[in-house]
């Protein structure tokens, strides 16, 4: 395994809305594991189709995909942390960029 170039920090909000996506889906929760590790190593891998999106209330941040809808909406933290802000889908009731 390799050692991860960035610490993960994640919001309350971010925590909350976690539990909330996964609870009744286990291999969603892997998912997500898999990605916040990936974001640890490279934040910009390829796999990850990481780009920049403007939210009102983070203004630029990053969003990163999980899945086909879903998103993780984050941002750096000095040199060494990335901030997990949000999770939600690309579009519809959990829309993350709203």
């Amino acid at each position: 395994m390799k050692k991860s170039r960035y610490n993960i920090q994640a919001t309350t909000r971010f925590q909350r809305e976690f539990k909330r996506v996964v609870k009744r889906n286990r291999g969603l929760e892997e998912k997500f594991l898999t990605v916040i590790e990936r974001l640890s190593l490279d934040p910009f891998a390829r796999q990850l189709q990481t780009h920049v999106v403007n939210i009102q209330g983070f203004g630029k941040v990053y969003s990163s995909r999980v899945t086909g809808d879903i998103r993780i909406v984050w941002d750096f933290k000095g040199d060494t942390i990335i901030l997990l802000h949000r999770i939600g889908g690309h579009s519809g009731g959990l829309n993350v960029y709203k």
